[in-house]
């Protein structure tokens, strides 16, 4: 029989080609990428950024559970840039006052974080912050530069180098087996744990461009913001991680 008469016959057939990995295969809590998102000039949603440069008032959370990240103060936006990275837009931080709040994130000790950022090459003042991740508890994720130079974070009162060069893009994530257990990851080689009590356990918002009390405001180019109520499994890291390195290309 021939091949395109057996292709004709129902279970004899190619298999389908299998599904394209998704981040929402992992079910995350929220999901913001400068790409996929939706994104607006006000905090209301009405007013759809198209142009580079637009203020981005809004930017859509794409997990499903409407946890859109907000700056009603127009002031305060971030901006829209296109074309920066892999051919795609990134959220732009001015370094000075710029800031975006998504609330309502569940509690809960096991979690995952993913960021795609970069430091940009003439960076604004102040020097000593780049991007934070912070949380509504003095115990809060914030992850930084020192001195332009290398990629850290802490988690207070802890503060570890997770290596690199500043200006260089960089996906990092980090995992929280626990409250008291995470490890950080820089471009998917796992970087030195934190102290015992590197912990956002408490975690109900997540401020993009300040830490949590409102301070080091942060000059970065923003691609994309992943949060999970677990940590990952080895696999489910690998395709994580290589879904945002396919898209951002990343290191």
């Amino acid at each position: 029989m021939a091949l395109a008469q057996q292709l004709l016959i129902p279970g004899r057939g190619r298999a389908p080609a299998a599904a394209a990995f998704s981040p929402l295969d992992l079910s995350p809590s929220l999901w913001l990428d400068a790409g996929l998102s939706q994104k607006w000039q006000d905090s209301a949603r009405t007013v759809p950024v198209t142009s580079d440069g637009d203020p981005v008032g809004a930017w859509d959370d794409m997990s499903g559970s409407g946890r859109h990240a907000v700056q009603a103060t127009a002031a305060k936006r971030a901006t829209y840039k296109v074309a920066i990275q892999n051919g795609l837009p990134v959220i732009r931080f001015d370094g000075v006052d710029d800031w975006l709040r998504a609330t309502g994130l569940p509690t809960g000790a096991a979690k995952a974080v993913y960021l795609v950022l970069v430091k940009r090459s003439a960076p604004s003042a102040p020097a000593l912050s780049m991007v934070t991740w912070s949380m509504a508890s003095l115990a809060a994720l914030i992850v930084h530069s020192v001195h332009g130079t290398d990629w850290n974070y802490y988690a207070a009162p802890g503060v570890n180098s997770l290596g690199g060069n500043a200006v260089d893009w960089a996906q990092l994530d980090f995992q929280f087996a626990s409250a008291a257990a995470m490890t950080p990851y820089r471009n998917g080689a796992a970087q030195t744990p934190g102290d015992p009590d590197d912990s956002y356990s408490t975690a109900t918002q997540a401020d993009l461009g300040v830490d949590a009390l409102g301070n080091n405001a942060t000059d970065v180019d923003l691609a994309a913001v992943l949060h999970f109520e677990a940590a990952h499994t080895a696999p489910q890291q690998t395709l994580l991680r290589n879904y945002l390195k396919a898209r951002w290309g990343t290191p």
